[in-house]
């Protein structure tokens, strides 16, 4: 991973991460349950924020191999990777 995705990930996840932990207290605490799917949906909001620069940070690092390799073999299975992953984050 490059270092900008590394602190846009990190950024994200450090994000949720927090969230969660409100999540947590305000359940412990009994708070309103508007107040807490307010604080989830900044939750899901985060780890698909940090899932979705994973991907773009994946799919720029395959179309090099896709561009660069002379192997057909290495591009086929860089294609079928890259299905495989698609399909894992629809």
């Amino acid at each position: 991973m490059q270092d900008d995705c590394d602190k846009a990930v990190l950024f994200r996840l450090h994000s949720a991460s927090g969230h969660l932990g409100a999540v947590v207290q305000m359940v412990e605490e009994g708070q309103p349950c508007e107040e807490i799917m307010h604080q989830l949906l900044a939750v899901q909001a985060a780890i698909k924020a940090a899932g979705h620069r994973l991907v773009k940070n994946q799919f720029e690092h395959s179309a090099k191999i896709l561009l660069n390799s002379e192997c057909e073999d290495t591009r086929v299975n860089e294609t079928e990777r890259l299905l495989q992953l698609y399909k894992l984050t629809r």
